[in-house]
């Protein structure tokens, strides 16, 4: 690979977050120093250029990422604050002025434990879906309440992750949320549902992935679902559909491959081991089978070495698109008003009156007119010291990870052969004075 180029953020602390826009045009970054850069490349020279820099949170950042250009310029944040925030550009204001991105939603934890992961998706450049984890694994699912504003966002669903056990308090956790970003679900793909509208995400779970679609649910005005449907209200929920062989240490990262016209869905995991491990999942029709397993016994757990298990999933209905605040209200979707920082516009996020969550309880109960079948592709076992980040090309055809020993690999799978192989590598440079403190620290820990 050729010299990479570089430049130097200038944050007073480490860096904990860099995300490119979708023209690949500017790049943030973020800091444990609790504030946000924007650079912008100059298509003549190549450089980084600062447009502005600002305070976001009163903690360090744990993750940031633009949305979609067909909201405008906006950044969604979270940091060690418990706080999610929503910033806008304003470009009446100058560059470099530290008010050219101001902070339009703010949504507080409601579980007083620190978000560490979002993803946004954008759905038919109408929809827009905010998913937020927290460190004790509680994963939150809002939509906003008006299709022209970011300002107000309504609960659609919630719950832990690793329930009915979640991880004791004082424990190391690790936990990752990513949408699946294709325009349309790989059950629509194949003719399995007529649910064009599906959600689909990945979430990692200390040492386990799971994979959660979206379905309609009907309850009564007690909360209780199966109601008749002119009884009560539809809502979104969201099921475990599959979930991943467990991993001998914690999952640092998981990335859905773009690019599922082939039919099937890849994904990538890193994890503490230093591997980076590769799955397939097939979706295929199948019986309607009802599952009611424990927690240990999940709908798809995998045996290792190209282990295959097939999976169940609920009974697609009919997506209806987000209702308008005023829309809500009258069918009986009234909300409940959570508190928001003074410190910036007034923003909520609203949850239905009437819906129990079932946040502590796990989601694989149901019955499934379709199967998940989940292949190991490949196992990279000695990829990193400590895998920490991926990332697919567009075409879902190459894997870029990167891991604490400072080295960023491609990976690309074999032309003969089901293995993936590394085809190219950059070793970030480290100054000499850096090597000699980093072999005098081993020496010392030796």
């Amino acid at each position: 690979m050729t010299q990479a180029d570089e430049f130097d953020p200038a944050h007073a602390d480490r860096v904990t977050v860099l995300h490119v826009n979708f023209t690949s045009t500017r790049i943030l970054t973020a800091s444990a120093d609790h504030r946000i850069k924007v650079w912008e490349r100059d298509t003549e020279s190549g450089e980084q250029i600062l447009t502005d820099t600002w305070t976001a949170h009163d903690a360090d950042i744990r993750d940031a990422k633009w949305l979609h250009p067909t909201t405008g310029s906006n950044i969604a944040s979270i940091g060690n604050d418990l706080k999610f925030k929503l910033w806008t550009e304003d470009p009446s204001q100058p560059p470099n002025s530290g008010r050219r991105f101001r902070p339009i939603s703010n949504i507080p934890s409601s579980s007083k434990v620190p978000f560490v992961s979002l993803d946004i998706k954008k759905l038919d450049s109408v929809y827009t879906y905010l998913a937020l984890i927290d460190r004790s694994g509680l994963l939150s699912i809002y939509e906003p309440t008006s299709f022209d504003s970011f300002k107000d966002w309504s609960l659609l669903d919630q719950w832990n992750v690793c329930a009915p056990n979640p991880p004791d308090r004082g424990a190391e956790t690790s936990f990752k949320v990513r949408f699946d970003q294709n325009p349309v679900s790989t059950p629509y793909m194949n003719s399995l549902t007529d649910d064009k509208k599906m959600l689909s995400l990945i979430t990692t779970a200390m040492d386990t992935v799971k994979i959660y679609r979206s379905t309609i649910v009907q309850y009564d005005f007690n909360g209780t679902p199966g109601a008749i449907p002119s009884a009560g209200q539809d809502r979104t929920t969201f099921f475990e559909a599959a979930r991943f062989p467990t991993h001998p240490a914690l999952i640092r990262d998981a990335q859905w491959a773009p690019f599922n016209v082939r039919g099937f869905d890849l994904f990538a995991t890193a994890c503490r081991d230093g591997g980076v491990r590769i799955y397939k999942l097939d979706t295929t029709a199948g019986s309607n089978i009802a599952t009611n397993k424990p927690d240990n016994e999940g709908a798809s757990t995998l045996s290792p070495n190209n282990a295959r298990q097939t999976s169940t999933a609920p009974i697609f209905h009919h997506r209806p698109g987000p209702q308008s605040s005023l829309t809500s209200a009258i069918v009986g979707r009234s909300a409940t008003t959570s508190t928001s920082s003074t410190l910036y516009p007034s923003s909520t996020a609203t949850t239905p009156s009437t819906t129990n969550f079932a946040r502590d309880q796990p989601r694989f109960t149901f019955l499934s007119p379709f199967t998940h079948t989940i292949t190991t592709e490949s196992e990279l076992l000695n990829a990193h010291r400590d895998a920490w980040a991926l990332c697919w090309d567009p075409a879902g055809q190459v894997l870029m990870s990167s891991g604490s020993d400072g080295v960023t690999k491609l990976w690309k799978k074999a032309v003969m052969g089901a293995g993936w192989m590394l085809f190219a590598d950059q070793e970030v440079s480290v100054d000499e004075s850096d090597e000699e403190e980093a072999e005098a620290g081993e020496k010392g820990n030796g």
